[in-house]
């Protein structure tokens, strides 16, 4: 159960993103968060 809503947090947090990506097309903060994220 608690993988489940591990995993349903984790899929509306990439929902959420990829709204906002969506919306803001250059969205150059995404890419600079990515590069952040795959570095670490």
């Amino acid at each position: 159960m608690l993988y489940n809503i591990k995993y349903n947090l984790t899929k509306n947090f990439i929902h959420l993103i990829n709204s906002w990506y969506n919306y803001d097309a250059s969205a150059s903060w995404w890419n600079i968060f990515i590069l952040r994220l795959t570095k670490n």
